[in-house]
């Protein structure tokens, strides 16, 4: 069984070479032995995200990228529940990203027909809600979004091609209501410079159940509140310095920060690996790599308790959802 190319696009190979492993610590192998569940194969896009509940959510891959086609798959891998735009709206709806708040709820960013920023949300059994205006500054281009609970959402972008062409690059981090409009400008924070063409992106975010977002920079987790407030931020260094923050998720007082860097200034493969730290005093609990049993995964959900979630394909090119423990 040929796995689905967009699993092959995220399979992110978890090499590290001799060299780097003589100046820069090598990461842990997780064990993927201890649980795992054969699913039907099926195509998705982008980085999967994952509820406090364990339910897994993935863009799926019907050919069109900027078609809204979210799955829901339960813990278990058994049931699962599609969130799509009407049939009749498809074309006046153009996806851009998605994300999870911890209670499950599913917003999307997206564009109208006309480039409009919208956000557009959904009940539980998968129905539509109308959509709204995301009032974003001219100019401003998505990086992403990060779902709180009860509908606001935290906006991660960068100025495109603003009126001044010194603001060109520049981050643009904010807050919106669930109606679209803006809560908050997040003035304190910035990321680097970034161009939206060379090289990945700094910058990752998480809710966590204390209902605070986690965003990472590329030094520090900045802590923020729903208003905007920033709690307090953890220093952390990362294990190599060519490492960007691409994913986070947060559980019971442990943050999970998902690391890329390309293999060599020509590949295109990059080399994965995962930081686990203290939500408070930023100490390290574990450093890992992905389980070598896995040929092809992507990292899905991620819990103190139970580990990481990963689906991939086993040597047998078999699709499953498999579960390693950090201990």
């Amino acid at each position: 069984m040929r796995l689905p190319a967009v699993l092959i696009v995220l399979a992110l190979v978890a090499h590290f070479d001799a060299t780097d492993s003589q100046k820069y610590p090598a990461p842990t192998i997780l064990d993927a032995f201890v649980d795992s569940i054969q699913i039907p194969p099926f195509p998705f896009i982008g980085g999967p995200e994952c509820d406090a509940d364990g339910y897994m959510y993935f863009h799926l891959d019907n050919g069109n990228y900027m078609s809204t086609d979210i799955l829901r798959l339960s813990p278990d891998g058994k049931d699962g529940t599609r969130f799509a735009v009407p049939s009749d709206m498809a074309s006046k709806i153009r996806f851009d990203s998605f994300s999870v708040s911890p209670q499950g709820e599913l917003v999307v960013s997206a564009f109208s027909d006309k480039g409009v920023p919208l956000l557009v949300s959904f009940d539980d059994n998968g129905g539509m809600n109308n959509p709204v205006t995301l009032e974003l500054p001219k100019g401003v281009f998505s990086n992403s979004i990060v779902a709180f609970n009860g509908g606001a959402v935290f906006f991660s972008g960068y100025y495109g091609e603003p009126p001044q062409k010194s603001t060109r690059g520049r981050s643009y981090l904010a807050i919106f209501d669930p109606s679209g409009g803006l809560r908050v400008e997040l003035r304190s924070i910035s990321l680097p410079k970034y161009d939206g063409l060379s090289g990945l992106p700094d910058g990752a975010g998480a809710v966590s159940e204390d209902g605070n977002l986690y965003f990472v920079l590329p030094n520090e987790i900045v802590v923020i509140s729903q208003q905007g407030k920033v709690v307090r931020r953890i220093a952390f260094k990362k294990p190599h310095p060519r490492q960007r923050a691409i994913s986070v998720r947060v559980s019971s007082g442990a943050v999970a920060i998902t690391l890329a860097r390309p293999q060599s200034e020509i590949s295109d493969s990059l080399e994965m690996s995962y930081l686990v730290l203290d939500t408070f005093s930023g100490s390290r609990f574990g450093y890992y790599m992905r389980p070598e049993q896995l040929h092809f995964a992507a990292d899905v959900c991620f819990s103190r308790q139970e580990g990481f979630t990963f689906l991939g394909s086993d040597k047998s090119g078999q699709t499953k959802l498999i579960r390693a423990p950090l201990y």
